[in-house]
């Protein structure tokens, strides 16, 4: 699994690569969780954390899940140190996931970047190779 930050005008954009949708989902919920908090510290105790995403579609499922998850870092101080479970249905449209989380104790604030929202894009890079 691969996670980036890359730029984009006025924002950033988590780029998840991977080799199944729950290592693409992965990487996003951890991706997301480190960015927001970035160097804070963390209590030593873990704790399982369960949330979910749904909507009229994937797209939107996955943009729940997100929201949910800063949601639970507002208001929880949780940042998700491994994902242990993920369950989809993309029939229903529904995402449900369980986390291995740390509560941050001693910030009000994270200390990486503010994130106020999330939308989620799914653009498909394709390559074409032609042998010559």
């Amino acid at each position: 699994m691969k996670v980036e930050i890359r730029d984009h005008t006025a924002d950033a954009v988590l780029a998840v690569e991977g080799q199944s949708l729950e290592e693409v989902i992965s990487g996003f919920v951890i991706g997301l969780s480190n960015y927001v908090w970035g160097d804070a510290a963390c209590s030593d105790d873990t704790l399982p954390v369960v949330f979910s995403g749904d909507g009229p579609d994937m797209t939107f499922a996955l943009s729940s899940l997100l929201s949910e998850l800063l949601y639970l870092i507002e208001t929880k101080h949780a940042r998700v140190l491994s994902v242990e479970n993920i369950d989809y249905s993309r029939k229903d449209s529904l995402v449900n996931i369980t986390v291995k989380a740390k509560v941050c104790k001693g910030k009000d604030r994270p200390t990486g970047e503010e994130v106020k929202a999330v939308s989620f894009s799914m653009n498909w890079d394709v390559s074409v190779i032609l042998d010559l």
